[in-house]
């Protein structure tokens, strides 16, 4: 290309009567000095010199640009062989059509983009080239990355690199759109919610208690709430409408069980807040979940694990086939359980425990303070200087103390851990574990551990993450009663995704959501509507 532009350059001496001047929004007009630029440096000085540091139209920074141009020679990426590329077009669809993934199209659009008409000006080309790539570039990142990410995956310009010329620039942008089987479920029913959105279901209002047996006009309402959710059908005709009948009991009970609530077949408070949840607010929930799932790294691997954090739920799976699904505990409030991607690297069957700092300062260090005694009653090693010793030659009032020592459960069937130990990669001391606490898996509320993941089937998962191996349900079980610490490696590692998901498409394809027990729905929400 920077063939042609030098080609062009001699070119527009001789036609540059046919010259078209444009001028794009996103950037700003030149002034006569730039008719001295050179045609090897139009670009680059357009980019070092000229252009303001943020391009507010698209919200990259001049870094973005730069360095996407810079390590392609400054070469346009629209512009080739004295016109523009054929896919532009079609690229331009694909940025426009964002609203599918619940994006914004006006995101990836200014004035003058659609202009694509010749011209044998080097610098208003330039200038078409740059405002086109600063969309592509934007999109490419929101798609892939999202909109407002936690942490960049790739970087805008490295994304954009990757473009092999071989395929189309829009197939290459459609085919950075996640492809789990989640996002590809919720995407689909994003139409459906807009549908939905604009008629709304009907409201249910202020009344007595419902349940089953009471007559009251608000009956009437919510039976056509549930008709309108596809919750309630009933083939028979209905002598009363405003009678709650057995029929309107089991749908409102399955209602309840999509929506994450206690599942009583009562319409409490609760429930009623939900039924009138409005249209827009139900809606922001899809598309911050469709942001949340473009946060997560890809999908590399056939077998994965994902936990649902707010639904309280674990899902192992071989390729979009569901292996297991389990119950499981998640970080309580005030220790929330992170959203990461990771992966599965090994198991610690019958593990020891070395407590996090940040546990023991919140959870044992007062009551070891007030009694040495405290450590050796709850069965903890104490090392000092990397040798055990005892907790009463520790002073355990030094404001530095808990970087000092280290508290240790040795090896346990029956330790906090349980019998086994599913070990991650990340530095956050996050993982899954056993638990001898098995009552909290019956609860509906399920949020109660420090941030680890406590899951309800340890020996299944075990017997999943080992398929392949030389471990076999037998030496599993056996490891996990011996007491002592032995270590199996799955024959490769296995992706984790711990995912916060307030809204998702069940297996039957209808709409599923849980509760927001972090809080974490409402300023996503606010952003992306």
């Amino acid at each position: 290309m920077l063939r042609a532009f030098r080609i062009l350059a001699a070119s527009s001496l001789v036609m540059c009567g046919l010259a078209v001047a444009t001028q794009p929004l996103a950037i700003p007009a030149q002034d006569a000095a730039a008719g001295g630029l050179s045609s090897d440096g139009i670009m680059r000085d357009l980019l070092t010199a000229n252009i303001p540091r943020d391009l507010r139209t698209f919200g990259l920074s001049r870094t973005d640009l730069l360095d996407y141009y810079a390590r392609r020679n400054y070469q346009p990426l629209f512009y080739q062989d004295f016109n523009w590329r054929a896919d532009t077009v079609d690229a331009l669809k694909i940025m426009q059509s964002s609203g599918d993934h619940g994006l914004k199209p006006a995101n990836y659009w200014a004035l003058g983009m659609d202009d694509l008409s010749q011209s044998y000006d080097l610098t208003s080309i330039a200038r078409r080239d740059l405002v086109l790539t600063a969309a592509t570039l934007r999109y490419a990142s929101d798609i892939y990355n999202g909109r407002y990410p936690q942490s960049l995956k790739k970087q805008p310009s490295e994304l954009l690199l990757e473009f092999d010329e071989g395929t189309g620039l829009d197939a290459f942008l459609k085919s950075l759109a996640s492809k789990k089987k989640e996002y590809v479920a919720l995407q689909g029913y994003l139409s459906r919610i807009r549908t939905v959105s604009a008629k709304g279901p009907s409201q249910i209002d202020a009344g007595p208690l419902l349940k089953r047996g009471v007559t009251h006009p608000t009956v009437a309402q919510l039976r056509q709430h549930l008709a309108a959710s596809g919750d309630y059908s009933s083939t028979a005709a209905v002598a009363d409408p405003a009678f709650f009948d057995d029929g309107l009991f089991e749908a409102v009970k399955t209602y309840q069980r999509r929506n994450g609530l206690a599942v009583d077949g009562i319409i409490g408070s609760n429930t009623k807040k939900r039924m009138n949840t409005s249209p827009t607010e139900r809606l922001g929930v899809v598309l911050a979940n469709l942001e949340r799932l473009r946060w997560e790294e890809p999908l590399t691997t056939p077998r994965h694990v994902r936990v649902n954090i707010p639904n309280f739920t674990l899902v192992a799976r071989d390729g979009d086939q569901d292996v297991l699904n389990m119950p499981v505990v998640v970080g309580r409030d005030t220790r929330q359980t992170p959203v990461l991607s990771d992966r599965i690297t090994s198991l610690k069957f019958s593990p020891d425990w070395t407590v996090p700092r940040s546990i023991m300062e919140k959870d044992y260090l007062e009551s070891i303070q007030a009694d040495p005694a405290y450590a050796i009653i709850q069965g903890f090693e104490v090392y000092y200087g990397g040798q055990i010793v005892n907790p009463y030659r520790v002073n355990w009032y030094d404001e530095n103390i808990s970087s000092k020592v280290t508290l240790r459960k040795p090896p346990s069937t029956r330790g906090p851990l349980g019998a086994v130990r599913f070990s991650l990669t990340n530095d956050q001391a996050i993982y899954l574990h056993d638990t001898p606490s098995r009552d909290l898996f019956s609860r509906n509320n399920r949020a109660h551990s420090s941030g680890c993941v406590r899951v309800s089937q340890p020996t299944a998962l075990a017997e999943y993450m080992l398929k392949d191996t030389v471990w076999d349900s037998s030496r599993i079980r056996q490891a996990m009663n011996a007491g002592q610490i032995e270590v199996a490696r799955p024959a490769r590692s296995v992706q984790v995704f711990l995912s916060y998901m307030t809204a998702f498409v069940g297996e039957d394809g209808r709409l599923q959501l849980a509760n927001d027990i972090y809080g974490l729905d409402k300023d996503l929400i606010t952003r992306l509507l």
